[in-house]
C-alpha cells in the first residue's frame, strides 16, 4: 500500500533520505540524533544541508561542515551547501530536487533572522507538500518498543496523521496509538454532543477506538505485530497539557501532529497549539502539513 506524503521507506531499491539544515550553531546540530534514528528507521542516508548567503558565507561554513560530516561519519557526497538569501527557500528547493527527502531540523538554533525557524512560533519549509521531522529542544530518540502517537482533536483535517503515523509504525516496527486530549465535561447536551474547549464533540472514548479501527487498515503487518489502539487523555487545561502528562508516563517514539499552511506566504507557520506541542515534546515531532482549502 502506497500512503501519501508518508514517511515510510519507498519501493524495492529506493532510499529515502534523511535532510538536516544545519546553520553553524550547536543549536541546529541538536536534529542530528533524531536524524539518524529517522534514516535507521527508514533505511536511507543521512545528508547535512547548509544554505548560505553568498559564496564567501560558504566558504566560511566549509571547515565546519567537513567536521561535522567526519563526525557523523558521512562521505563528501552527504554534504550540500545551496546558495540562497532566503533559508526556508534554499531548503525547500533542495528538498524538492530529492523526491520523498525527508527534512528534519531542530526549532531553535537559526542564526539569521531570515531563516526558517523561530525561538516560539515553530516555521518550516513553506511549499514542501510532505511532513517535517522536528526536533524541539527536549526531543530524544525515543525509546524501541514505544509507540508512534498519531495525534487527533476530532476534526476531519486532524485525522490526516493517520496514514502517515502508521506508515512510520510500520517502518519502525512500533505500535501506532490514536491519542487524543479532551476537556472533561460531565454531561453532553441533548443530541449527544459535547460542548469542549477542546477534544471531540462526541465521546473520546468511542472516537479514538473508531479511528483505531480505521488505522488497522493502513498499519498492515507492521506496527510491532499490535493492533492500533485508542488513548483519551481527560485534560482541563489544553491538548499540550495532556499530551505532556501522558507522555511522562508513556513515552512514545514519535508523535505526529497536523497544521494548516498560510496561503500566499513565504513561509508554513505551524498553529499555535502544533508549536507548543513541538517545544514541549520530549519525542520528535512528524508535522503533517494541510493546505487551506482554497475559495
Amino acid at each position: 500500500m502506497t500512503l501519501p506524503a508518508s514517511p515510510a521507506p519507498g519501493p524495492a531499491g529506493s532510499r529515502r533520505v534523511v535532510l538536516v539544515p544545519l546553520d553553524g550553531s550547536e543549536l541546529a546540530e541538536r536534529a542530528l540524533p533524531v536524524a539518524r534514528w529517522a534514516a535507521a528507521g527508514l533505511g536511507g542516508p543521512l545528508e547535512l544541508l547548509l544554505v548560505a548567503v553568498d559564496d564567501e558565507e560558504a566558504a566560511r561554513f566549509a571547515g565546519y561542515l567537513a567536521t561535522v560530516g567526519a563526525r557523523e561519519g558521512l562521505g563528501e557526497g552527504a554534504v550540500t551547501v545551496v546558495l540562497d538569501r532566503d533559508a526556508a527557500e534554499g531548503i525547500r528547493r533542495t528538498a524538492a530536487g530529492r523526491p520523498g527527502a525527508l527534512v528534519c531540523l531542530a526549532t531553535h538554533g537559526w542564526g539569521r533572522a531570515a531563516g526558517p525557524l523561530g525561538s516560539v512560533a515553530t516555521v518550516v519549509t513553506a511549499g514542501l507538500g510532505q511532513p517535517v521531522l522536528a526536533v524541539g529542544r527536549q526531543a530524544r530518540p525515543g525509546p524501541p518498543g514505544a509507540p508512534v502517537l498519531a495525534c487527533v482533536d476530532g476534526s476531519i483535517a486532524s485525522e490526516a496523521v493517520l496514514a502517515p503515523a502508521a506508515a512510520w509504525a510500520g517502518a519502525l516496527g512500533a505500535p501506532l496509538h490514536v491519542l487524543t486530549v479532551y476537556e472533561p465535561i460531565p454531561e453532553p447536551d441533548h443530541r449527544g454532543h459535547y460542548h469542549r474547549s477542546h477534544g471531540p464533540t462526541v465521546d473520546a472514548e468511542a472516537y479514538v477506538a473508531g479511528l483505531a479501527e480505521r488505522a488497522a487498515d493502513l498499519v498492515g503487518a507492521g506496527a510491532g505485530g499490535l493492533a492500533p489502539a485508542g488513548v483519551a487523555v481527560a485534560d482541563p487545561i489544553s491538548a499540550t497539557d495532556g499530551i505532556r502528562t501522558h507522555l511522562a508516563e508513556h513515552p512514545a517514539q514519535l508523535l505526529v501532529v497536523s497544521t494548516r499552511a498560510r496561503t500566499g506566504l513565504s513561509r508554513f507557520v505551524l498553529g499555535s497549539e502544533a508549536a507548543r506541542i513541538v517545544g514541549h515534546s520530549p519525542a520528535p515531532v512528524l508535522v503533517v502539513p494541510l493546505a487551506r482549502p482554497t475559495a
